[in-house]
């Protein structure tokens, strides 16, 4: 294929071809089907980053085929890639914050500090005023310790 072919194709065709090649990796006897459980590699050798809870959600969608396995064509693959691309166009900028915010999420149970979030919010990026950090916390839950679940938080603020 020339340069110029690959510009002018269209970008639904890409991604395509792109499920095709991941799919052929990972469908081992060459029958055109991949395991259920095997869809995570093809979704994150075409660029995708599911979480546990999507990859389990897209394989208990997989019906099993008359031997009761469930298993995946590069048709099904396809349509699934596209549906995690689409569930996740709105949920990058928010991994992306929660991540920066998991650095300080110190016990793993996505809270953090009420005052430490006050002093990131206050000191780092667009630099929230003390007023804007005070009406944020009436807004969003505290727990009794003084933490706030920051995937909660993130979500809040994206959604204004």
């Amino acid at each position: 294929m020339s340069g110029e072919e690959i510009i002018d194709q269209d970008p639904e065709e890409q991604l395509f071809e792109e499920v095709v090649k991941a799919f052929s990796l990972y469908d081992r006897t060459g029958d055109g089907f991949i395991p259920a459980q095997e869809i995570h590699h093809v979704l994150r050798a075409v660029g995708g980053n599911p979480t546990q809870k999507e990859i389990t959600s897209f394989a208990d969608n997989v019906e099993s085929d008359p031997d009761g396995n469930k298993q995946v064509d590069v048709d099904t693959m396809f349509a699934i890639v596209k549906d995690m691309l689409e569930m996740n166009k709105g949920n990058n900028d928010q991994r992306a914050i929660e991540d920066a915010f998991r650095v300080f999420d110190n016990d793993g149970k996505n809270t953090i500090d009420m005052s430490i979030i006050g002093h990131i919010l206050m000191s780092m990026g667009d630099n929230l005023t003390e007023e804007e950090v005070e009406n944020l916390y009436k807004e969003i839950e505290i727990d009794a310790d003084g933490n706030i679940n920051y995937a909660d938080m993130i979500a809040h603020i994206l959604e204004q």
